[in-house]
């Protein structure tokens, strides 16, 4: 356990922890993280030691990052949505009573990757259905209630609602594209390349900011550029970059997320459990298989 989280720290481990598993320093091929400051420094310094590596940071992240940039463009729609419509009378079944095939709005959490983003987009989509079934409610049981009238009459939260559905429905989907196990590079290349596709046709002065937002997000990942290189040429392209054919080769399925090593914190939590009173170093080793061999 590190007893501090730094650049030299991180650096420290990861270097010390693929020594003790033998791993040589021609082999490490590639390092996902997150974008933090002292992650990206410490990719710095592993390059002196691992000149094949490359650093790229988790592109769901990037497009969580671009996601949060819309929600600040909208405080009033934020507001919206952070509306207490999942107590009471709607989680009791007066969606389902009066719209049974429609599901209760999503909840927006700030930790869960654009989860405000596709709660929008839901409003956007059941926006009638969801309006009957507040306006059927009693002011007087709740000021939640009066709030949710006051915004669900307000014309300007209804224009905002279908300028962003039109404009950045795609990126709730393409995060969760990206986190599907077994994505070819190619593939989650062409995902981000929708995604900015997408934004370069959003109009107007939000518009703008949010392409430049996610043209800001790309240009800091470090090795993003030798990655679309890399993918032309298993694509059969012409391409500038100088690997040897082992490493492109390598590359095939190189992940631009960093999920499966949050997938893998369920599995250490189980593994570490204050239950575990006579785990076997054996015992342990055939665990780890089984884990590392599942597949979903």
């Amino acid at each position: 356990m590190l007893e501090k989280t730094n650049f030299s720290t991180i650096a420290r481990f990861v270097n010390e922890s693929l020594r003790q598993i033998g791993i040589s320093e021609e082999k490490v091929l590639l390092l996902v993280t997150d974008a933090a400051a002292y992650m990206c420094k410490a990719a710095r310094a592993l390059n002196v030691f691992y000149p094949n590596c490359i650093h790229v940071t988790c592109a769901c992240h990037a497009l969580h990052r671009v996601a949060e940039e819309i929600r600040c463009c909208f405080s009033e729609l934020y507001k919206y949505n952070e509306l207490d419509l999942y107590e009471g009378t709607i989680s009791g079944g007066n969606i389902q009573g009066k719209f049974p095939a429609l599901p209760l709005p999503p909840q927006p959490i700030l930790t869960r990757w654009s989860s405000w983003l596709e709660a929008t987009i839901f409003y956007s989509n059941n926006f009638h259905a969801v309006k009957d079934v507040v306006d059927s409610f009693d002011s007087l049981d709740a000021a939640a209630i009066v709030r949710a009238k006051e915004l669900f009459n307000n014309k300007r939260i209804t224009q905002q609602l279908a300028y962003i559905n039109a404009n950045f429905s795609l990126i709730p989907n393409a995060i969760r594209r990206l986190e599907a196990q077994g994505l070819k590079l190619a593939e989650a290349l062409n995902i981000l390349t929708e995604v900015k596709e997408l934004l370069a046709a959003a109009t107007g002065e939000i518009g703008e900011k949010i392409q430049k937002k996610f043209d800001n997000v790309l240009e800091k990942n470090p090795g993003i550029g030798k990655l679309i290189e890399i993918a032309k040429v298993l694509n059969g392209e012409e391409s500038d970059v100088e690997l040897p054919p082992s490493i492109i080769e390598a590359m095939k399925f190189a992940p631009l997320q960093s999920c499966d090593v949050e997938r893998s914190f369920s599995v250490y939590k189980n593994i570490l459990t204050d239950k575990r009173t006579n785990f076997t170093p054996e015992n342990l080793e055939m665990y780890l298989i089984c884990n590392c061999e599942k597949r979903d």
